[in-house]
């Protein structure tokens, strides 16, 4: 009777560790980081690089971010628990030029603008910066003064600034805005200025 006893005792002692084991990997797995959602396909915790035919383009700090404003075009693709406090934003552009024909913007696919955003998790390592490319479907780069609009599924952004030479020794400066196509949210994103040789390019 006593090894009877002993022996249910040791089965209830089994199930019970079972059971725990099981509880454990569940609420692991329920912690877990949720899987994050893409932006344009090319966008989303990335982390890469910005290159187009093997060259890779230097990216320039935008100034004049606003949080709230940056959550608002991030909100287009990704769900708000996904990202966390805004540190900095970075842009990269290569737009092509056909400067034989009055400097038309070339809207192939390639061309296009990289926006990458820093948050509190990709700061602390935790997670890749959230990386955004958008292709440029029409703009207009003449007499120093240039407009972009740039356009994909989820919304629209453009580019309106100037640029002080034609050649690589120039600088192209300008503000980023953005309209959401959910629910039409509109904002600032920030203005940069960079070499022209890394954002607007003669083909």
């Amino acid at each position: 009777m006593k090894a009877t006893n002993m022996y249910r005792s040791f089965l209830l002692g089994l199930l019970t560790v079972s059971m725990l084991g099981i509880q454990a990997c569940s609420q692991s797995k329920d912690d877990s980081a949720p899987v994050r959602s893409g932006y344009n396909g090319a966008a989303g915790r990335n982390g890469g690089t910005f290159s187009t035919n093997g060259y890779a383009y230097q990216l320039a700090q935008v100034s004049g971010a606003n949080p709230q404003s940056i959550l608002g075009f991030l909100s287009a693709g990704m769900d708000a628990s996904q990202i966390g406090s805004i540190v900095s934003v970075q842009v990269a552009g290569h737009i092509a030029l056909n400067c034989a024909y009055n400097q038309q913007v070339v809207a192939n696919g390639s061309n296009g603008i990289f926006i990458r955003v820093i948050d509190s998790l990709a700061q602390a390592g935790q997670d890749a910066p959230i990386d955004t490319f958008m292709p440029v479907t029409s703009g207009q780069v003449m007499n120093g003064q240039m407009t972009l609009q740039f356009q994909d599924n989820y919304g629209v952004v453009q580019v309106q600034g100037s640029y002080t030479s034609g050649n690589t020794a120039g600088t192209v400066q300008g503000t980023i805005s953005y309209q959401n196509t959910n629910g039409g949210q509109t904002g600032t994103i920030g203005s940069f200025s960079m070499p022209i040789a890394d954002f607007l390019v003669c083909q």
